[in-house]
Formats: C-alpha cells, sequence, structure tokens
C-alpha cells in the first residue's frame, strides 16, 4: 500500500512537471508567434482561408478582429479593402488599421466601395504588424446563404515596388519607427 501511495504521488508529481514545462515552452520558443517570428515568417490571425479574386490574386475575410505580423518584401505597403454588410448604407461599419504603437487609418464604411490605403515603412523596418478591426460583423446565413462564416472586411494586404505605383491612391500614411509588442 505505501510503496504504490509514494509510486503515485510521484507520478502526479512527474505528470505536473511534464504540463508545466509544455506550458512554459507554449508561451516562450514554441508559441506560434514566436515560431513565425524565428523562421522570418509572416504570421496572420483572424482571418478566414484566401479566396480568389475574379482577375487573379487573393484576398482574405476577416473576422472583426484580425493581426498581420508580415515580412516587408518593399518599403510600400497597400492594403485594399471593402464591405459587403447587406446593410451598410443604414448602418456604417467603422473600420480602423493600427500598428502596435499608432492608428494608420480609420474611416466609417456606408458602401461596399473598394478602399486603398498606400503604406510608407520606416527605412530598414524588417518586419511590419498591422491590425484590422471593424466595429461589427454580419453572417450571410442571416440573409439567405448557406455561408456561416462571421465576416468583416475582405483585405488584400500586399508589397509594391516604389511610389510610382501608387499616385493616385489617398491616403498615403507614413508609418512611424515601432518596435512590436509580441
Amino acid at each position: 500500500g505505501r510503496a504504490f501511495a509514494e509510486a503515485a504521488r510521484l507520478d502526479a508529481t512527474l505528470a505536473m512537471a511534464y504540463a508545466a514545462g509544455h506550458a512554459v515552452l507554449a508561451r516562450g520558443p514554441l508559441h506560434v508567434v514566436q515560431r513565425a517570428l524565428d523562421a522570418d515568417r509572416d504570421y496572420i490571425s483572424g482571418v478566414y482561408a484566401p479566396e480568389e479574386l475574379p482577375g487573379g490574386g487573393e484576398f482574405r475575410w476577416t473576422r472583426q478582429d484580425a493581426r498581420f505580423m508580415l515580412v516587408t518584401r518593399t518599403s510600400w505597403m497597400l492594403v485594399r479593402g471593402w464591405l459587403s454588410h447587406p446593410d451598410l448604407a443604414e448602418h456604417p461599419v467603422d473600420v480602423r488599421l493600427t500598428t502596435p504603437c499608432e492608428v494608420v487609418w480609420e474611416r466609417a464604411i456606408d458602401s461596399p466601395e473598394r478602399f486603398t490605403v498606400a503604406i510608407r515603412l520606416p527605412p530598414g523596418q524588417q518586419r511590419v504588424t498591422l491590425s484590422a478591426h471593424v466595429s461589427r460583423t454580419w453572417n450571410p446565413s442571416h440573409w439567405g446563404s448557406d455561408d456561416r462564416r462571421v465576416l468583416g472586411a475582405a483585405l488584400i494586404v500586399s508589397f509594391i515596388e516604389s511610389e510610382a505605383g501608387i499616385t493616385d491612391v489617398r491616403p498615403l500614411v507614413d508609418l512611424q519607427p515601432c518596435e512590436p509588442k509580441r
């Protein structure tokens, strides 16, 4: 009896230590965001799988909040998007783009027309973290569709080679240097 009780206590102690070790690793070097940063890869959360655009390329539907942690490819980033809430005209949706340090762009959207924001990154910035927030989402299944997703904004986040490709895009936002919070 006593040997069995001691063995059970030892087993319980080892199981707790094992679980605690995994908890520490999951918040540290094995955390998904940390692994993406260490591998110099993009990390995107709060979005659905990419969908094809009719003319080529992809976009993603966000949920209410989405985060794009991207390896910079050039010093210019474009964020293009639209909303398809069926009641936009009666109930506009606020869309806000932020970095960990500043609000980049914010608008009340009352139509399905596309919006574009051009962003110049600070010189030498290796990564950019951009969050998107919509004030409300909608569910297409409540409007007769089979689509059960909860949709925010449709976004295309891309990098372009130079300012020459966006001469007609306004606003043009200069990001301030910013150390992302993890």
